[in-house]
């Protein structure tokens, strides 16, 4: 990401059919849609003022159009709700079918007439914002959780940054293990 823009590039021979760039900022969403992702694209920054109702509808549409019943593209945004719209920029992607069936070969027998696999990729974007807040305002390094790592790796390394960095990722490691029992 430089200047409010994101470039994503599709590294693979397969058109992926759609993506959308995702960005939640204290409960301010944006997002934008591509469709037909083939080499390397441009994105400007989402604006924000979308809304949770019409992303789902955006997402449930890709994924009916991929060959999911209208209950099922709703049950699979409902399942991922949590930790697919949460504070931060992210990238899904619906991967080609054809890259689908190569990376996870499927065979049944007595052989079905018709089959429907729908993968949603997603990749987390770790942003110059996100980088500046973290700096700013140490705090702000506990709302991050599972991507402490990466954003530490991306800060100066300094005694301070380090040390934060240890004790935010123990509460993490404990609030883990505490809800897990």
């Amino acid at each position: 990401m430089s200047s409010g823009k994101f470039e994503v590039t599709n590294t693979g021979s397969e058109v992926i059919p759609v993506i959308v760039l995702f960005e939640n900022r204290g409960g301010k969403i944006g997002y934008r849609v591509q469709h037909g992702l083939h080499g390397r694209v441009t994105l400007d920054r989402p604006q924000f003022g979308g809304d949770f109702a019409s992303l789902r509808q955006e997402l449930e549409k890709t994924l009916m159009e991929s060959g999911l019943y209208t209950k099922e593209a709703h049950a699979m945004v409902e399942t991922w709700r949590d930790s697919w719209f949460e504070e931060g920029t992210r990238v899904f992607y619906m991967l080609p079918k054809d890259a689908v069936d190569k990376i996870l070969p499927l065979t049944i027998n007595p052989a079905p007439v018709h089959t429907v696999r729908s993968f949603v990729g997603r990749m987390e974007v770790i942003t110059p914002d996100m980088l500046q807040a973290v700096e700013n305002d140490t705090a702000a390094l506990g709302k991050y959780g599972r991507f402490l790592g990466p954003i530490a790796a991306r800060l100066p390394q300094t005694s301070r940054i380090q040390s934060l960095v240890d004790s935010t990722y123990k509460s993490y490691l404990n609030e883990l293990s505490t809800a897990c029992k």
